[in-house]
Formats: structure tokens, sequence, C-alpha cells
């Protein structure tokens, strides 16, 4: 059986990189990971657009990404997870999986906030031990420790990508 640490790298090539998950708010990124995934990037794309008001072309480029940072990432991620919705309501198979589909994006939901706020804290104490064993930890190697901006980025991902494997 697949683990985590087998498809993660698949998760982050084929899905997170391309919804520009390093580049979206805490909470957006994991409503439209988990959209791309079960979705389609260019779905999760142009829902992203629809919400920010610019054109839906299912292209995450410069004036999306401008356009995401003008909004309010709890509002911006009910708003993907609605319009989620909605599309899944519309499909011929609703009858069939629409109860399952419909939990999968409240918990989606429910779980972009929570698991910012996670983030956060497990960011800001991986930085403080960071600081505290730079030194030992770093000096040996002759390397430079990872930016606090690069393992918030990497946390994000890993969490989301656990969380998607966690859903299946």
């Amino acid at each position: 059986a697949l683990g985590p640490q087998d498809v993660s790298p698949l998760y982050k090539a084929q899905y997170w990189d391309k919804i520009k998950g390093d580049s979206l708010p805490l909470g957006v990124d994991y409503a439209c990971f988990d959209l791309a995934v079960n979705s389609g990037v260019g779905r999760a794309a142009k829902i992203l657009q629809q919400a920010v008001g610019v054109t839906a072309d299912g292209a995450i480029g410069t004036a999306t990404l401008a356009a995401v940072e003008s909004q309010n990432p709890r509002t911006l991620a009910t708003e993907i997870c609605d319009a989620r919705l909605a599309f899944l309501q519309t499909l011929p198979t609703w009858g069939t999986f629409g109860k399952g589909w419909g939990r999968r994006v409240d918990e989606v939901e429910k779980a972009a906030f929570p698991l910012q706020e996670r983030l956060r804290a497990a960011a800001e104490e991986r930085e403080s031990v960071e600081r505290t064993q730079q030194p030992s930890l770093f000096a040996a190697a002759n390397e430079q420790p990872p930016s606090p901006r690069a393992t918030m980025l990497r946390a994000r991902y890993l969490a989301a990508a656990h969380r998607q494997i966690d859903l299946l």
C-alpha cells in the first residue's frame, strides 16, 4: 500500500504547485488544494478566480494572486467551498454520492482554519528551536538554516497533503 511518503511528492507536483499553494493565504490554500485533487486543477483555479472577480481562465497567475491578497482569507475559503458544493450539486451523480461529497466539503471548510492556527504555532515553535540550535545543526554542514518562510511553506504543504491522505 502507498503511504504518505509515497504520494506526497505526487500531490505536491500535480496539485499544490499547480494551484500555487505556497502563494495562497492559509485556509484558502487547503480549500483550493482539496478542490484541485478531487475536481481538477483547472476547476479549482476557475472557482478561485470567480470568487475573487478575475477572468476565470484556469491559470493562477499574478492577477489572480493579487486579487486573492485583497480578500479576507476566511471569507474566500468559504466562498470557494460554497462554489464547489454548488458545482457538485449539478453533477448527475449527486443523488448517489452527494451526501459524502457534501460532508467532505464541509470537513474541508471546517479544517482550513484550525489547520491555520496549528501551522502558525508549529512554525513559531520550529523557528524558535532553529534559532537556539542553529550553530550545532548547521555549522558542521556549513549550511544556512531554512528561512522561517521556507519552514512555514513546507509545514503548510505537508499538513495539507497529510490531511488530504487522511480524507481519502
